[in-house]
């Protein structure tokens, strides 16, 4: 459960910036480096814009744009020197009414990517810890 509602975060949302981070770069290496994780943001972003639960959030974006910045949202928070230089989690995500619901359909679509990019378990378990601390800062209500 705690999995499922960390990754959410990152999908449905244009993600924020963070204090939170790896120190180490084990994550950051599991993870494929810079292009394993474009290629996992790539890969959910095509599945959240394919399922009609998520699509709707989505309309309207420039998905180069979101791309590039949870790519180096991850990055960051996993230790792998990028620079995220977008606003903080809760500013782009206020308004949008997201629910409990939204963050774990984007979970779903996190877990699935990583899972399609052969991302091992353990280090798909410790980014979705990572990013279970945003989802207050995400879902509302």
């Amino acid at each position: 459960m705690r999995q499922m509602v960390a990754v959410g975060v990152l999908l449905v949302c244009m993600v924020g910036c963070t204090s939170t981070h790896v120190d180490d770069q084990s994550l950051y290496l599991s993870l494929g480096e810079r292009d394993g994780i474009a290629a996992i943001v790539d890969e959910m972003l095509f599945l959240a814009i394919e399922d009609v639960r998520t699509s709707h959030h989505f309309a309207g974006s420039d998905l180069d744009a979101l791309h590039g910045k949870f790519t180096d949202f991850i990055c960051e928070l996993v230790g792998g020197g990028c620079v995220y230089d977008g606003v903080d989690m809760r500013k782009a995500h206020r308004g949008m009414g997201l629910e409990r619901r939204d963050f774990n359909a984007s979970v779903e679509h996190l877990i699935d990517a990583m899972q399609a990019k052969n991302v091992p378990i353990p280090a798909q378990n410790q980014l979705l810890d990572l990013l279970a601390d945003f989802y207050a800062d995400v879902v509302e209500g």
